[in-house]
């Protein structure tokens, strides 16, 4: 099973997604899923607070990185 909440770094305290986290994994739940534009770019910013203040969290999840990436092609050939 994947937790993959969007909302999730949302919440304003370490605490709050560290109670989050302890549900998720009390259930079955080790995969979450976490991406650099949850929460306006602050979700990767509070999981790692949250990991960093208990890591033994850590040691019983699997992080799932979803990476959204732009791609903007631009021809180097001069014309003429």
């Amino acid at each position: 099973m994947v937790c993959g909440d969007l909302q999730m770094s949302l919440m304003p305290l370490c605490a709050d997604i560290h109670r989050k986290i302890e549900l998720c994994l009390d259930q079955g739940i080790t995969a979450f899923d976490q991406a650099d534009i949850y929460a306006g770019y602050t979700g990767e910013s509070l999981l790692g607070a949250t990991l960093k203040i208990a890591p033994m969290l850590g040691e019983k999840m699997t992080i799932l990185l979803s990476v959204m990436l732009s791609r903007r092609l631009v021809s180097s050939r001069k014309k003429g």
